[in-house]
């Protein structure tokens, strides 16, 4: 427990070492979740706000990990969103998700998809 508290790094990249998938796919998802650690902003979307009144696509990166970790991490607000307001549900952000790693050349996350959000839900848990 130690090595979590002084090291939570290291302890992510262990755990999805675990998972044994090629390490060029393992390091990629850590990049994914780490770079959630401290980001603070909207990650559900494939559009951004640029300015109050201009929203523009997100890049492929961007599109990538923000629909992995939302659909790992909040499918439930992305179904109540789809509820709500209409948005797009679960099923769009696998699919742009995917078609996003296959496209900045990792389309081995994109067929393991299912994997990693399976194996980080079971691996990584988050305080709710």
């Amino acid at each position: 427990m130690s090595e979590l508290i002084t090291d939570p790094e290291n302890w992510l990249l262990h755990t999805l070492y675990k998972a044994n998938k090629t390490d060029v796919e393992t390091f990629r998802i850590y990049q994914c979740l780490t770079r959630y650690i401290t980001d603070n902003r909207d990650f559900i979307g494939v559009v951004e706000e640029v300015v109050p009144t201009v929203l523009r696509y997100k890049p492929q990166n961007d599109v990538a990990d923000d629909c992995f970790f939302g659909v790992t991490f909040f499918p439930g607000l992305i179904r109540a969103r789809k509820h709500k307001r209409g948005a797009p549900g679960v099923r769009y952000y696998e699919q742009a998700g995917k078609n996003a790693y296959s496209n900045i050349g990792y389309a081995m996350i994109s067929k393991n998809w299912s994997f990693w959000v399976s194996y980080i839900n079971n691996h990584v848990k988050m305080n709710k």
